[in-house]
């Protein structure tokens, strides 16, 4: 069983964190985006701003979703998604259907009018994406309750 470990923000914006591979990053660091580097802190849920994991808006507070997932390797780059993921009510309304490609469509466009890139690529990337993780559901998709946040590790 793998141990759980206590989720980060960064302390210059707020943010929510990602980890991969031992280390918290900014997903728009990933495509070099970001405006600064992220200083991982103990995650505030009062101070926190968290971000879709689906098309990487900011979602207010009162209207966090939690889609409930196990651990699973993520297609092409192989890393390790943790846990569950936060949504959008757009986002989670399409999980709910099973309406995958209608949110590769609506994720992989927000995610290219932010960040550019080969929509091809990127909608291909998403969908395998997608498929891997309708996969490794563990339950309907919730209102955010603490404890959601934790990640496994």
């Amino acid at each position: 069983m793998s141990e759980k470990i206590s989720p980060k923000m960064c302390a210059v914006c707020g943010i929510s964190l990602d980890q991969v591979g031992g280390q918290w990053f900014h997903i728009r660091e990933l495509v070099g985006k970001s405006d600064h580097v992220a200083v991982p802190v103990d995650y505030d849920p009062a101070q926190v701003r968290a971000m879709c994991d689906f098309c990487y808006l900011e979602i207010p507070r009162d209207d966090i979703w939690t889609v409930l997932a196990q651990d699973f390797q993520i297609p092409i780059i192989g890393t390790m998604s943790a846990g569950n993921w936060a949504a959008c009510s757009t986002c989670v309304g399409y999980v709910r259907l099973g309406a995958w490609s209608a949110l590769v469509d609506h994720a992989g466009g927000a995610y290219i009018r932010r960040n550019g890139g080969n929509p091809t690529e990127i909608k291909m990337w998403l969908t395998a994406l997608y498929e891997r993780l309708s996969k490794n559901l563990t339950g309907p998709p919730r209102k955010w309750q603490p404890g959601d946040e934790e990640v496994n590790g």
